[in-house]
Order: C-alpha cells, then sequence, then structure tokens
C-alpha cells in the first residue's frame, strides 16, 4: 500500500534509509523529510520503501527536483520501486521543474538501470568520505567568518575554482558569476557563520563552509594559489572546526572527475565509504 507519510513513519523511515545508506547522518535525514512530498510503501504496518520530492528554486541552477527512491534492500524485486515511482512521479511533474534529478549509491542492486528505463541519464558520480582521527596541529593559515564585503571576491574566485569541474561535467551555470543576483548575496550571507575565508592581506585565497552537522563543503583554493599546500592547510583547518563542533566522523563529498582532490583527501586522512551516482532527466519547453 502506498500512502503519504505521516509523523508515525519517522522512526521507521530513518531506519530504512540508514540500512540503504549507513553513513547518512541522522540529522540530514530528518532535514529531507520535513521538506516536499513524501510517500511510504507500508505492508501489515512495516515500512518497506519510501520517496520523497523535493523541489529547488534557486537564482544559480533554476528550477531543480530532486527524487529519491528506496525500498529496503531484503524487498527489492517486488515491484514497490515501481509503485513508489507511480505514485511519486505526478508530485514531480507537478514541481514544474527545468530538471529532476535521482541519487543511488552505485554498490546497492541495479538502480541506474531502474532510472535509465525511465529516461534518466547518468550525469556524475561521487565519493562519499570520511575522517575519524584526531585533530590536526592548527595549520599556519589566517582565517575568519566571511563578511558582506567579501561577497564579490568570493563569488569570482568560488567560480574560478570549480569553472573547469563543472564544465567537465555539465553542472550549468559553468561560471557562477553568470547568474548572481541580489538575492544570490542575501544567502549567502545568512550562511556567514558556516563560511571561512582564508586571506592573504586583503586578498582572499580560499574557502570552506559547513554544511549540517559534519560536512565540509564548497572547498576551494584560489587559482593563483594553487599547488603551495594551501588545499592541505584548509582541508586541516576545517577538519578541526568540525571536530570541535562534534562532528565524528568528518565528511565530505568528492566528484569522482577531481581526482586531485580526491588524492589530497585521501593523503590527509580521509576514507572512501561509498559511490554514489546522479542521474538526471531535463524537461524541454513545448
Amino acid at each position: 500500500m502506498i500512502r503519504q507519510y505521516r509523523a508515525s513513519d519517522h522512526d521507521a523511515v530513518v531506519q530504512l534509509v540508514r540500512s540503504n545508506d549507513p553513513h547518512m547522518h541522522p540529522q540530514e535525514i530528518q532535514q529531507l523529510l520535513a521538506q516536499g512530498e513524501r510517500y511510504v510503501c507500508s505492508e501489515k504496518g512495516e515500512i518497506k520503501g519510501c520517496a520523497l520530492v523535493i523541489a529547488h528554486r534557486s537564482p544559480l541552477v533554476g528550477k531543480t527536483c530532486e527524487l529519491f527512491l528506496l525500498t529496503a534492500l531484503e524487498q527489492r524485486k517486488r515491484g514497490i520501486g515501481r509503485a513508489l515511482w507511480a505514485k511519486a512521479w505526478p508530485a514531480v511533474l507537478a514541481t514544474d521543474s527545468d530538471v529532476v534529478t535521482a541519487q543511488y549509491r552505485l554498490d546497492a542492486g541495479d538502480t541506474r538501470a531502474f532510472f535509465a528505463k525511465r529516461g534518466f541519464e547518468r550525469w556524475l558520480s561521487m565519493h562519499q568520505m570520511q575522517y575519524s582521527g584526531p585533530p590536526f596541529p592548527e595549520p599556519d593559515v589566517t582565517a575568519r567568518h566571511y563578511e558582506d564585503r567579501d561577497f564579490a571576491q568570493y563569488i569570482e574566485l568560488l567560480s574560478a575554482a570549480y569553472y573547469d569541474l563543472r564544465r567537465k561535467n555539465d553542472c550549468q551555470p559553468y561560471a557562477l558569476t553568470e547568474s548572481v543576483t541580489p538575492q544570490s548575496r542575501r544567502l549567502v550571507e545568512q550562511h556567514a557563520e558556516f563560511i571561512y575565508v582564508f586571506t592573504a592581506g586583503e586578498e582572499l585565497i580560499g574557502s570552506f563552509a559547513i554544511k549540517g552537522p559534519a560536512e565540509i563543503d564548497d572547498l576551494f583554493v584560489a587559482p593563483s594559489h594553487q599547488g603551495r599546500g594551501m588545499g592541505r592547510r584548509i582541508t586541516q583547518f576545517a577538519v578541526n572546526r568540525l571536530l570541535e563542533r562534534g562532528a565524528d566522523p568528518v565528511t565530505l563529498t568528492v566528484v569522482t572527475t577531481n581526482k586531485r582532490a580526491y588524492e589530497l583527501y585521501l593523503d590527509v586522512g580521509f576514507q572512501l565509504v561509498q559511490t554514489s551516482e546522479i542521474s538526471r532527466m531535463a524537461f524541454t519547453s513545448s
């Protein structure tokens, strides 16, 4: 039986998600369950699968939608995924999104084929990594929290640092500077307490952000300062700040084509815990 998610389903759905992705933080799961359209497959009072449809509106990337579709590992090949899809897909269409994405583990069944049969195309893959070691000696860096006066430099450097990677993986816009709006500035300012910038005099030379309870996000080094060990120092600084906040382990995600960053994180002490893939479907205007 496919039905709407209820508050009483919370613990069972969290357990289901954790069984499919044991490295996903419970707080992240709770944040997902607080959004969008939610459905479950319930049989004799037990949750066998779930689907989430979450719409996003961003001045940077436009109208997008994430579709999460999970079936209990021992319940696969029973048509539960197809039934959840039939219920969730109209909700996806109702979001009027330009692109819908679906993320899944590469080591768990034939999920790629499931989405391919429904018109999705493989897009990009990502390594999920974790650090469970001790704090590092504090690296020799000059760091502070992001301030609104940093916005122009911050966006320009973030855009430059990720341009080649975004183009290689067809993540549009390739240059983030092409789609900046006043709303973009307000959004960054709202997250200022979670963004650190690294400076040399008045010049910004790198940054990272704290995402959720334990994740390092948007870590970059200005192109003019790459190849000088700055990436390692920022990573170590970031790990220390997350450990201070009680993260255990500290996590990050790196696109598989970003081999240089992946090797750096391994060398710092992160471990690969799983690899996921995102497929997507783009809707064309009629």
